[in-house]
């Protein structure tokens, strides 16, 4: 973990940290990608739900189109509560600035701590 303000005199609240996994075995590193993969998936679902619904509201969703893709996906009710914002806040985003809807091509998760 990198830790951007080493030195300093006061306390300091740390928002966001990095991990690398650099020396992750194998069998781990290959759960954590499928986990990856299934959010990035989760992710786009939700994404292409809203933007077809031309839902680009700042709600969050409702219950029934998280436990829609809970019930797709196979993933508990926090994590697609946690998947939906991100993806909420994406279409959101992508429909005030380009108009158009958004491709994830990377792999990331925000995970929110009060899901």
């Amino acid at each position: 973990m990198i830790k951007a303000h080493r030195h300093n005199h006061f306390p300091v609240m740390r928002r966001a940290s990095r991990v690398y996994l650099n020396d992750l075995n194998s069998g781990k590193k290959t759960v954590l990608a499928a986990f990856l993969l299934l959010c990035r998936n989760c992710t786009q679902y939700f994404i292409d739900l809203f933007w077809q619904r031309q839902d680009f509201s700042a709600n969050t969703a409702d219950i029934d189109t998280v436990h829609r893709g809970r019930d797709r996906f196979g993933i508990t009710t926090r994590l697609a509560q946690c998947l939906a914002k991100q993806a909420k806040e994406t279409v959101r985003s992508a429909y005030q600035k380009k108009k158009h809807k958004p491709a994830l091509r990377s792999l990331n998760v925000t995970l929110y701590s009060h899901f």
